[in-house]
């Protein structure tokens, strides 16, 4: 790709390559989804993710350095001026990036937005607008690349869990929104970001005596 991309799609994953390519197929059925430029950070996993998305760039890092440090690395290299944060174990549907594209061009306000996300056996109806939230799930979080960079990206002391939620706060510290778009969804299974795995749940923040 040599021209400018719309959005930059960075995807983080760690033991998650039987995800990618249900991924990959509704990205593909997206029709603005050629628009963007794919980004996809390797946690140091054991299972060759990069075949399942053969189209992505990807960026292999030597040892898991956690979501929100390996969402750094795959932002540090976007050029779109926009960048949405995914978790491997979403399906997203046709125009919902379009959708928030077009609500952070209307409100230059606010600087994180997400889709509903619908989580298994969950329904509900979609409508017009936004909604402001405290929080944002990180699954599929879309910011304004100059306001990432502004906002100086994921704390990299959170090493799963909590650095969407802490993001957002400073955010809101720094007068700005965070809302959901109310026309937009993805659908989300859990438990796939982390490999499957439910060893990480105690591990909320490393330090410099305790990293990972």
């Amino acid at each position: 790709m040599t021209s400018t991309p719309t959005l930059s799609m960075v995807l983080v994953t760690y033991n998650s390559a039987h995800l990618l390519a249900p991924l990959q197929a509704s990205f593909d059925a997206d029709p603005a989804g050629r628009q963007y430029e794919y980004i996809a950070v390797d946690n140091a996993s054991d299972d060759a993710p990069q075949h399942a998305m053969s189209h992505a760039q990807w960026v292999h890092l030597p040892t898991n350095l956690g979501c929100g440090s390996a969402c750094n690395r795959g932002a540090a290299l976007a050029r779109g001026a926009c960048v949405v944060f995914c978790n491997p174990d979403i399906l997203v549907t046709p125009l919902w990036a379009e959708r928030l594209l077009g609500h952070l061009g209307a409100h230059p306000e606010v600087a994180c937005i997400a889709p509903k996300t619908r989580y298994p056996g969950e329904s509900f109806p979609l409508a017009a607008g936004i909604a402001d939230r405290d929080t944002l799930p990180g699954a599929a979080l879309m910011m304004r690349r100059a306001d990432w960079v502004c906002f100086g990206g994921f704390d990299e002391q959170i090493f799963l869990y909590w650095e969407d939620t802490d993001l957002c706060w400073r955010a809101q510290r720094a007068g700005m929104r965070t809302v959901v778009a109310r026309d937009a969804e993805i659908f989300h299974q859990r438990n796939g970001s982390g490999g499957g795995a439910h060893k990480w749940l105690h591990l909320y923040i490393q330090t410099e005596s305790t990293r990972i």
